[in-house]
């Protein structure tokens, strides 16, 4: 008997089979599962098939325990290795299972994300389709010219003739080129970063006679010139560079507003009269409204200009021959200012709205609430998309991009840590705004990241307008108290 053993285990068959070729004995279901595998002999490797082995009946018994298994050490040691390996095996089964365990964590959190981002998405297109149903139906309606609505607060007077066909064409002709040479805008070399204005220290301080300063204007392009106007109706012509200025009569009161292009300025005063200055000359003076000058703005063509009058009359003129183009009845707007492109007017109203006048199609394109009684100091960025405001004492900056989107119901990107604004200013580059305050406090902030650069108080007296010189090196303020200071590093 002890040779009947199964070549394989080296144990007693329960069912032994014999191979015809070799004559070897194995347990079937271990030669099976051989074969599965391998066609040959597991001792001999010859060639073998199922049909190779022939099974041999035996008489049932029970196995015998072998020797080594016999004494109480022996099993003893045989239980402890079962129940090590047992242990070996639950731990693995736990390490699997904390393993997936984290995978669907992962996975359940990612699907929340994605229904959270899907949810998100669809409210947005919902927004969005509601807001263009609802144009859709205004326009349809009419309420974006139709002034009894009351919808935009602007209707034209010249609505046979509108604006002549060649103010239309400059008006286009001058916008594409801006368009196309602000996308290719770089910022110029040696612009000052903005951890810079921290180290700027009052320069220079200008005085600008006696009367009281009532209104300011300066352009990017030429930073260094800058124009104001007084409480007795002097217009003074500013050096920042090296302190000259000069004063000129210009109206019998106060100057209420003053726009300045790269080679005129325009100021309106109380009297609503309107000068055209050239090399600090008056070159025309205009009669354009019938009560005081709210605010002029030049078109970058030069080529006119928009005047609004505080009883909510608004006008074209041309700058050469001093002729009306066309006139609108608006609401009482308290500033104006063209965008960057020329193609849009933006009006600041006395009550609280922004409205963006499409100068070709001669109607209001955009409208928002700023949040404040009166909208006191409109400006353009000249990357042509944010806009700031103050009211109330409020400085804000919006993006059109996302006010048109929306209807005009987005919100502000930023609402400006500054206490008591008066007027608002973008840098060259849109990367730095400067914010004068009522309380004589001039404020830099970095654009987008809302950094507080820097701050100066240099006045006692209310501020009327701040501004950055050529990239941005020096900063200038503009106080009620007749002077100008200037500060760089």
């Amino acid at each position: 008997m002890s040779s009947l053993v199964c070549a394989l285990s080296g144990e007693p068959p329960r069912e032994p089979v014999v191979c015809k070729a070799t004559g070897r004995l194995f347990e079937r279901s271990l030669i099976m599962k051989h074969l599965a595998d391998s066609q040959t002999c597991p001792i001999s490797n010859e060639p073998m098939t199922a049909d190779d082995l022939v099974e041999l009946k035996a008489n049932p018994a029970v196995r015998p325990r072998t020797q080594s298994v016999n004494s109480v050490p022996v099993m003893l040691q045989t239980l402890q290795n079962e129940w090590d390996n047992m242990m070996l095996e639950s731990f693995e089964l736990k390490k699997n299972l904390d393993t997936a365990r984290q995978q669907l964590s992962q996975s359940l959190y990612q699907y929340d994300a994605a229904c959270r981002v899907i949810a998100r998405i669809t409210k947005e297109r919902d927004d969005m389709r509601s807001a263009l149903e609802q144009a859709q139906q205004r326009l349809k309606e009419g309420n974006f010219t139709n002034s009894q609505t009351g919808s935009n607060g602007m209707e034209s007077d010249s609505a046979a003739t509108g604006l002549p066909d060649a103010v239309k064409q400059t008006v286009s002709k001058t916008g594409a080129e801006l368009l196309q040479g602000r996308k290719k805008r770089a910022v110029p070399e040696g612009t000052a970063e903005g951890e810079s204005f921290a180290s700027y220290k009052e320069a220079s301080t200008i005085k600008c006679g006696r009367s009281a300063l009532t209104a300011a204007g300066t352009n990017v392009s030429q930073p260094s010139a800058i124009t104001v106007g007084a409480n007795n109706g002097d217009v003074v012509f500013v050096n920042l560079e090296d302190g000259s200025h000069e004063s000129k009569k210009a109206h019998k009161g106060a100057v209420s507003d003053i726009a300045v292009s790269s080679s005129i300025s325009l100021s309106g005063g109380a009297d609503g009269i309107v000068k055209l200055w050239k090399d600090n000359d008056c070159a025309h003076s205009f009669d354009s409204v019938s009560s005081s000058v709210a605010g002029v703005s030049v078109h970058p063509s030069e080529s006119f200009a928009a005047v609004a009058s505080q009883d909510g009359a608004a006008s074209f003129v041309d700058l050469a021959s001093g002729a009306s183009l066309a006139s609108y009845s608006a609401q009482p707007s308290s500033t104006l200012h063209f965008h960057p492109d020329g193609m849009l007017l933006g009006f600041g109203g006395a009550d609280g709205v922004v409205r963006m006048w499409d100068v070709k199609a001669e109607t209001v394109a955009l409208s928002f609430n700023v949040g404040g009684a009166n909208v006191d100091c409109l400006q353009f960025s000249e990357n042509g998309y944010h806009i700031g405001t103050v009211s109330g004492g409020t400085a804000k900056v919006w993006d059109l991009r996302k006010l048109a989107k929306s209807g005009g119901s987005a919100p502000a990107l930023r609402e400006l840590s500054v206490a008591s604004a008066s007027s608002i200013a973008f840098d060259y580059t849109g990367q730095f705004i400067a914010v004068s305050g009522s309380d004589g406090k001039l404020c830099v902030v970095q654009n987008k990241t809302w950094a507080d650069l820097a701050s100066f108080q240099g006045h006692k007296k209310s501020l009327l307008a701040a501004g950055f010189g050529s990239r941005a090196a020096s900063l200038y303020d503009v106080s009620s108290d007749c002077s100008i200071k200037v500060y760089s590093a």
